[in-house]
């Protein structure tokens, strides 16, 4: 539930900053109004939870005041990919936390992890993204990164090599084959 607070205050918090100029306070009293409403998360929130968003709202606003470079230049926040394994007849889903332009060639995905062990952290989830980023965004050269909430907002990249994306699809390809045979 902790996660699923923190994804919603900063797609919120994001969304409403890009939205309406860049005044961070009043984005970050929306996000926190209107996630702590959320008809599915609200029934699971607990007050610690509540307080720990309110704690991280208060860190984001204060970083991105001492220092705007930190704020993403981002595309978009929750963004829907859907792409296809052609040779297995495997669609692949998901959502991207948010995609950020770094300048005209460059876009970096960013996923945001609430775990306090950020060194068990793999970078599948990641390699995923970058393979639907790259059919969204073709020509573009896609990096990716875990951010750390419960770590300062602290960024994990992950360098994404054409091996890992290869890797990638043949795990698609194995785990489908398994649940085809289950069937």
């Amino acid at each position: 539930v902790a996660g699923s607070f923190a994804h919603k205050l900063m797609e919120i918090l994001l969304r409403r900053y890009k939205k309406n100029g860049g005044d961070l306070r009043d984005a970050a009293r929306v996000a926190y109004s209107l996630a702590k409403k959320d008809p599915e998360l609200a029934p699971d929130l607990t007050p610690e939870i509540k307080e720990e968003g309110k704690e991280w709202l208060k860190y984001i606003v204060t970083a991105y005041k001492d220092n705007p470079s930190r704020i993403p230049n981002m595309l978009t926040v929750e963004a829907p990919f859907t792409f296809k394994i052609e040779d297995a007849n495997i669609l692949v889903r998901g959502f991207i936390d948010r995609i950020d332009k770094l300048d005209e060639e460059q876009i970096h995905i960013v996923d945001y992890k609430t775990t306090s062990k950020p060194e068990y952290l793999k970078p599948f989830q990641l390699i995923t993204y970058t393979i639907a980023a790259e059919k969204k965004y073709p020509g573009k050269t896609v990096t990716a990164a875990y951010e750390l909430i419960r770590h300062e907002f602290e960024s994990k990249p992950f360098p994404i090599t054409e091996q890992d994306k290869t890797q990638a699809i043949e795990t698609f390809k194995e785990v489908a084959g398994e649940i085809r045979e289950l069937t």
